[in-house]
This record gives structure tokens, sequence and C-alpha cells, in this order.
């Protein structure tokens, strides 16, 4: 489905707050893997949310899904 089950409420949505600060780390890993010169591909394997999964705890290690980090570089890339 996408969505990701919280731990804490076990419903599909966390708070806003944990939800944001995923976004916000997700949008930091993504964006230094970008300026190393990385592909979305090897960004996508390689960046690590599990500092998130007290509550996300289907995160198991790294990697995350490649089409997010896409979309992220070509936002970092000046896309639309």
């Amino acid at each position: 489905t996408g969505q990701m089950l919280c731990y804490e409420t076990g419903q599909f949505m966390c708070s806003q707050h944990y939800q944001q600060e995923y976004l916000r780390d997700l949008q930091a890993q993504a964006a230094a893997l970008h300026a190393e010169g990385l592909s979305y591909e090897e960004a996508a394997a390689r960046i690590d949310m599990s500092d998130h999964a007290e509550h996300y705890p289907q995160i198991a290690g790294a990697g995350v899904p490649p089409v997010t980090v896409q979309r992220i570089f070509e936002l970092l890339d000046g896309g639309s």
C-alpha cells in the first residue's frame, strides 16, 4: 500500500511530528548522496532510515524505494 504502519498507535499514519522527522531525514540523506554524485538507485540502496524504526517498525535497515529518491533528485536538480 505504500503507507507506513505506526508502532505507537497501530494506525497507518504516525503523528505528524514523526512523519516530518522521517521526511526531513530522508531529504537530508538523499541530498548528501546527491552531492556526492551517486545515482538515485545507488542512493536509495544506501539511505538508512533505521533511526525511525521505533515509530515505523517495518524499517529493517538500509534501503528506500528508488522512485522516492528519483523524485528527490529531480527536485534537487531544479525540476518541478
